[in-house]
């Protein structure tokens, strides 16, 4: 599969799980990335690298 083909079947996907869930916790963006997360020593992902 490519990346639009993989793309669309996420957000169809999002879709549906979207109206199952609370509008909390509801999915609103996603990125899709090449290479893995910057993380610390102790392997915890730098999550305000990615905000």
């Amino acid at each position: 599969m490519d990346a639009d083909a993989v793309k669309e079947l996420i957000n169809n996907n999002r879709g549906t799980l979207n109206k199952m869930l609370a509008s909390y916790s509801q999915i609103t963006r996603f990125e899709m990335r090449d290479e893995e997360f910057e993380k610390t020593p102790k392997r915890s992902i730098r999550r305000f690298l990615y905000k």
